[in-house]
């Protein structure tokens, strides 16, 4: 509908640029003595009158339909943002969760190495600790786990690249 108002809009235009040219023509050849074609004048004057009438109208209608648009799009705008605002709530709170509990699992992480020392120690023999205790403590070492866990992930070079939280070992207050 909006294309067609706009396409109707050019067309009236076009049309009304040609009857103002045309009387235009008609008051030149008048001026100079030739009244052959005073009869079309008042014709075209009445067709000007409702080009001109229909044009503003065919305008105003125009101008409603972008109006109508841009108040659909402030109306979509404010739907996507407050969903995205939501969204937004719910990534923050599920982050918060995991980076309590990375912190948390790190700590514990740490206190289960501790302990397993003088329990390899206490499983020595005379001859030390056995290879295998010593071989699945080695093999529960982080090295370069935590990056590599990142693998196929890619780093924000937006606005908030330099944002970043440490993950340090923290230990439950209650003794969870």
């Amino acid at each position: 509908m909006e294309f067609q108002i706009a396409e109707t809009v050019e067309t009236m235009q076009a049309r009304l640029a040609d009857v103002r040219h045309t009387l235009g023509v008609i008051a030149e050849e008048i001026a100079e003595g030739d009244g052959k074609r005073a009869h079309e004048v008042a014709q075209l004057a009445e067709e000007q009158r409702k080009l001109t009438a229909a044009l503003t109208r065919a305008e105003e209608e125009a101008e409603a339909a972008s109006a109508r648009r841009a108040q659909e799009a402030r109306v979509q705008a404010r739907v996507d943002l407050d969903a995205l605002l939501v969204r937004t709530g719910v990534h923050r709170a599920q982050f918060l969760e995991a980076y309590r509990n990375a912190n948390l699992e790190l700590g514990l992480y740490f206190q289960s190495l501790e302990a397993a020392g003088p329990l390899v120690r206490a499983c020595s023999t005379s001859f030390g600790p056995m290879p295998q205790d010593v071989n699945a403590l080695r093999d529960l070492a982080l090295g370069n786990l935590p990056a590599e866990s990142l693998n196929g992930l890619k780093p924000d070079t937006g606005a908030n690249w330099k944002t970043s939280f440490p993950v340090v070992p923290m230990y439950s207050r209650t003794g969870e």
